[in-house]
């Protein structure tokens, strides 16, 4: 499996390429704790958005099953993890 470094040099090469050359980052990327799927890449402007999902392993991330256990449960625990993704992906932004 090709790792998250891989992604970014091939991410730096395809700048400014037009939307089909992206297709080719499609798969899976390895990080620390966690792979980065990307299982659709746009094509266009216009067409479906791409894309992507993490997997963590439950050794992992530690999170009680309990957690996920209800529809209502996944609904508010996925929840949490887009806020706490979001937030870290803004401080990541603005250099924080």
């Amino acid at each position: 499996m090709s790792t998250l470094t891989e992604l970014a040099r091939r991410l730096e090469g395809l700048d400014r390429k037009g939307y089909p050359a992206y297709k080719s980052v499609r798969g899976a990327w390895e990080g620390e704790g966690f792979t980065l799927c990307i299982d659709h890449v746009q094509g266009d402007p216009f067409a479906t958005p791409s894309r992507l999902r993490f997997v963590v392993p439950r050794a992992w991330h530690g999170i009680p099953e309990t957690w996920w256990s209800h529809r209502v449960r996944r609904v508010a625990l996925a929840d949490l993890l887009l806020e706490a993704f979001a937030d870290r992906a803004e401080r990541i932004r603005c250099g924080g």
